[in-house]
């Protein structure tokens, strides 16, 4: 009798998960619902952004940049640069799934990348380089 209760109780206990399990998802994906392999991109979190000068004539600039990888399932997808006159705009990219019910680990991670600028900068001149529409360095071309 005690193993016939054993039975019933687990696989009562085994129907529960069951059913569970598939209500979690939300049913059947509606049309509307992004494939799960898709990805959106989203502008990544800037740590630090820093100047490199290479001692070369004429002096070439880059920008070290670090930025936020905020969870387990982004990924760093790269950076644009332009350069209008004495500004330069770097805006550094993440890949996320465009799914918002997708479960991330919360997991901060770290990605590090240079970006050269080049050596037409007019000596004297002070320019500015923002990184996702925040002005990072200021500097004095040389």
């Amino acid at each position: 009798m005690a193993r016939l209760l054993t039975v019933l109780l687990l696989t009562g206990l085994s129907s529960a998960i069951i059913a569970l399990v598939s209500c979690a998802g939300g049913g059947a994906p509606s049309d509307r619902s992004p494939a799960s392999g898709e990805r959106a991109r989203v502008l990544a979190p800037i740590e630090a952004a820093e100047l490199v000068v290479r001692e070369s004539l004429p002096p070439q600039y880059a920008v070290r940049i670090t930025s936020g990888l905020p969870s387990g399932c982004a990924a760093f997808d790269g950076i644009e640069v332009k350069r209008e006159a004495r500004n330069a705009d770097l805006t550094v990219w993440n890949t996320v799934p465009a799914d918002k019910r997708i479960i991330c680990t919360m997991i901060y991670g770290i990605a590090r990348h240079t970006v050269e600028l080049g050596s037409d900068f007019a000596p004297g001149e002070t320019y500015t380089v923002r990184v996702n529409g925040e002005p990072k360095i200021t500097f004095t071309a040389r």
